[in-house]
Parts: structure tokens; sequence; C-alpha cells
């Protein structure tokens, strides 16, 4: 099954913890990846979703006293309207979720983490390190966090092929997207561009795709 992105949503806020009422219409199986900056060295997010929390994929200290994160989830079959997480100190905070259709429930072709980000500052552009893609059929995704004039930067361009954009800026700025149905090997380094100085944490990643039972397979199985 082809993995397709079904939706997006953002909200951003001047402090307090997180509860978004996210609009978002969710089937059994569907994988969110929620992006969150937060401002502040050191502050902390997390999840206040109760008996079906958000995994935390990874986490990472932006050059310039912002925290920025990485959650997953796999849908149930009746999901809240709302999402919520629980910030160590008020303060400015961004999030974007992103949901797609077609993931495995491993959820990750390669996964967040110190190998797969990388952070900097200095102009307006941000670089997300190459990845290594193992499945084919799997789907990029680049995540890009910046606390640096995050009230006023707003995104401006992503090469790579990456499409799909989804940004949030206002009190924090974070830009998303995704480059859909990859072949097997390295993907590159990607840029994403904005429209001012970033300070930046940038993760290159990739969903998995759900296998594909063959007619033959099921057969084999005793199916049908």
């Amino acid at each position: 099954m082809a993995i397709s992105l079904v939706a997006t949503a953002s909200t951003d806020a001047a402090s307090g913890n997180i509860s978004f009422t996210h609009g978002l219409t969710i089937a059994s199986g569907d994988v969110i990846v929620a992006t969150i900056n937060v401002n502040g060295a050191g502050n902390t997010v997390t999840d206040n979703n109760g008996s079906t929390p958000f995994t935390s994929a990874d986490s990472a200290a932006n050059p310039d006293s912002a925290t920025a994160y990485v959650f997953h989830r796999v849908c149930g079959s009746s999901e809240p309207s709302a999402y919520a997480f629980t910030l160590g100190s008020s303060n400015r905070r961004c999030i974007v979720l992103r949901q797609y259709r077609g993931v495995d429930s491993s959820v990750w072709d390669v996964a967040p983490s110190a190998s797969t980000r990388s952070t900097g500052s200095g102009d307006a552009t941000a670089e997300a390190p190459a990845c290594t893609i193992v499945t084919t059929g799997a789907c990029g995704l680049v995540l890009m966090c910046d606390d640096f004039l995050p009230t006023t930067t707003t995104f401006s361009s992503i090469d790579n092929g990456y499409a799909n954009v989804k940004s949030e800026s206002g009190q924090e700025y974070v830009a998303t997207a995704d480059k859909l149905g990859l072949s097997t090997g390295t993907t590159g380094v990607t840029t994403i561009t904005s429209s001012a100085n970033v300070s930046w944490v940038a993760w290159q990643v990739a969903l998995k795709p759900a296998a594909t039972v063959s007619i033959k397979h099921l057969a084999l199985l005793g199916v049908g």
C-alpha cells in the first residue's frame, strides 16, 4: 500500500501547555507525526494524552535557546478531537501535525535520531542531513525548527524534490515537507530556505510503507 498524505494542521501560542483541537478526520492505522518547537534552553515537552500517548521519537537543543521535539502516533479507531502536551516551562511554542495513511505499524524506515538531524545558524538556509532509505516506497520527511527570529521568519523554499510544505510561525517557527514514493539508497542533503536568518534543528527521516499482501500470497495462505 502506497503512503499518502491525508492532511496537515498547525498552531502556535505565546505561552501555556499545548491543547490543540486539530480538525483532522482520522482512520484507524493512520500515522501522525508531530513536530514541536518550544522556546527556552532545556525546555521539555511531554505527552498528555492519557492511556493512548504519542511516542517521543527524538529531541534536540536549538543553538538559539529553544528545544525541538518529534513525536509520532499510530491512531486507533476513536481518536480525541484535541491532542495535549505539557511544557516544562510556559513559553512560546508551535506544533505542526502531518497525517499519513499506508504507513507500517512500526512507523519509521529511517527514524529521527542524532544521526538524522543537524543544527546550525548564521544564514537563511538549514540543511537536513542525507539519510539512507531502506524500503522502496518510503516517504521522506524534512522537519525544521528555528528560534532566531521565529515571530517574523517564514518559509521560502525547499529543494531535493520535497513538496507538500506545512509551516507555522508567529511564536516559534517550524517548516515541514515530504517526498512520497522514494527509492532505496541515499537521499542527499535537503536545504530549507527561509525569509531571514535561522538558528535551526533539521531532520531528514522517512516513514516505512505498509506491506502489500499479494493475491498469490493469500492463495498460499488458503485465503479466498
